[in-house]
């Protein structure tokens, strides 16, 4: 599966590939690795990296795990985003 983020103001548009990595693609076919973007495969979200194991994640992770709504293969934090509460 790839997103597609069009930014028509710059003539390329953005798209994330499976393996979490962020390119940019150009009308005339091309394509190149978005320069200084987070999302690439060595790269995660906070400090984990994306496909950590779980027990990586939770050594990590510096938010409170809800354990109630976390599964084996789903982790659950409690924290907030922009001032507002989130999970």
């Amino acid at each position: 599966m790839v997103l597609v983020v069009p930014t028509a103001l710059i003539g390329e548009t953005r798209a994330t590939t499976q393996d979490g990595r962020v390119v940019l693609l150009y009308p005339d076919g091309s394509w190149k690795e978005a320069p200084g973007d987070t999302a690439s495969s060595t790269e995660g979200f906070r400090e984990a990296q994306w496909g950590a194991p779980p027990e990586q994640v939770k050594k990590l992770e510096k938010a409170e795990l809800d354990q109630d709504a976390s599964r084996s293969d789903l982790l659950v934090y409690r924290d907030t985003v922009g001032g507002l509460p989130a999970q």
